[in-house]
């Protein structure tokens, strides 16, 4: 299981890096307006990284939603959250 992804962090990465493409900035401009590293946050978008609380909230801000939006945002998007959570 050590090189499988894990489903909710990828669907989680595809709303950030939708959500930031919809806003036309790059993972730099990202990165300058969160003082998260780029390459932290090219992790979080490839589904690598499982980001803290503070780094949802952080991305959140920078990306104009307020962190329920962001949140029910990747649960509209992940039917591997929908099917085991109903």
């Amino acid at each position: 299981m050590g090189d499988e992804k894990n489903p909710d962090l990828i669907a989680f990465g595809i709303v950030i890096k939708d959500r930031r493409k919809e806003l036309k900035i790059t993972q730099e401009q990202l990165s300058l307006y969160t003082r998260i590293d780029r390459s932290y946050i090219s992790e979080i978008e490839n589904g690598i990284k499982n980001p803290s609380l503070t780094t949802i909230l952080m991305l959140a801000r920078a990306l104009h939603l307020k962190p329920s939006e962001l949140l029910k945002q990747f649960e509209n998007s992940n039917s591997h959250f929908d099917s085991e959570n109903r």
